[in-house]
């Protein structure tokens, strides 16, 4: 660097002067830093092996360099009527040799199937079904019933709704979850009931509407 004064300071393996000029001291890369109260430095690192990517695929100066006709080939080229030759870009021999193997990817649907057979259980106070929200501990029982019996009958019905009045009332969540199990579940929960038990937990969720002032099953 050639200036008149310090408006540059010398850095790492950098010299200065008797005329302020800054000069290199050994090979490498010159890099322009900003340090303390501003002050400008230059230094000279080591410098950085930049023929190829990591993956071996050709960098964009290398397709640039392999795809670049000069122009006395064009005009010769044009003159005597011949083609001209058609360039291809190549790995550079650094980046093909140092390429890394990449473990195959697995296809985005056996992630989905392996992702849905991974997880366990819902958990947490409430079950969301078409973003509607039900008793998520009440129908864990039902998920085991079902998983042991394959269909829910009376007894199994009526364990539930003595499961939802945990807290001395049924909400509106709770009679919810008592119509989401009569009428067969939904989303991929699926509920069998009986005749029987069906019509009574129907039965029960209306008459707790009721009393809250909903005005029967919905």
């Amino acid at each position: 660097v050639r200036q008149r004064g310090n408006k540059f300071h010398a850095g790492d393996g950098v010299g200065t002067g008797k005329d302020f000029t800054l000069f290199a001291l050994r090979e490498g890369e010159v890099l322009f830093k900003v340090g303390a109260n501003k002050k400008k430095f230059v230094t000279v690192v080591d410098a950085v092996d930049r023929s190829g990517r990591a993956d071996g695929l050709p960098t964009r100066k290398d397709k640039r360099r392999a795809m670049y006709t000069p122009r006395d080939d064009l005009r010769w080229a044009e003159e005597s009527g011949t083609a001209v030759e058609v360039r291809t870009v190549e790995p550079t021999v650094r980046s093909a040799a140092a390429a890394p193997v990449a473990p195959p990817k697995a296809p985005k649907a056996a992630k989905a199937a392996k992702a849905k057979t991974s997880g366990g259980p819902p958990k947490g106070q409430y079950r969301q079904v078409n973003k509607v929200r039900y008793d998520n501990h009440a129908l864990l029982a039902m998920d085991a019933i079902m998983a042991a019996k394959g269909e829910l009958n009376l007894e199994d019905c009526k364990m539930l709704y003595i499961d939802v009045q945990d807290g001395g009332r049924v909400t509106a969540t709770e009679c919810d979850t008592l119509e989401f199990v009569a009428n067969g579940g939904g989303g991929k929960y699926a509920y069998k009931c009986t005749e029987e038990a069906k019509a009574y937990l129907l039965e029960r969720a209306a008459m707790e509407r009721v009393k809250f002032g909903e005005g029967g099953a919905r």
